[in-house]
């Protein structure tokens, strides 16, 4: 993910805030794995979450990125943490 990124992106001037965007999407999502409590699992969760929307609204510059892409992912990204951890 890293190595296409950096390729991607490539004298992006915001290219190390992209960097840190997707370490902390991917520490979000190794405490979602390795979790052994539900509390930390649900905070987890929640912060894959907002680390998802903070990625795919990166080009936040764009109206299209802002409207349509971010507020799309983080409903569904935020609703699915009620329907993995509710009851069952």
């Amino acid at each position: 993910m890293f190595v296409y990124a950096g390729g991607y992106l490539a004298g992006h001037p915001q290219q190390n805030r992209l960097f840190v965007l997707l370490t902390l999407f991917m520490l979000a999502m190794i405490g979602t794995v390795t979790s052994n409590n539900l509390m930390v699992l649900f905070m987890f969760w929640e912060m894959t979450s907002i680390a998802s929307f903070a990625v795919v609204g990166f080009n936040h510059s764009q109206l299209a990125s802002r409207k349509s892409s971010a507020r799309q992912a983080l409903p569904i990204t935020g609703g699915g943490g009620p329907y993995f951890v509710g009851p069952g």
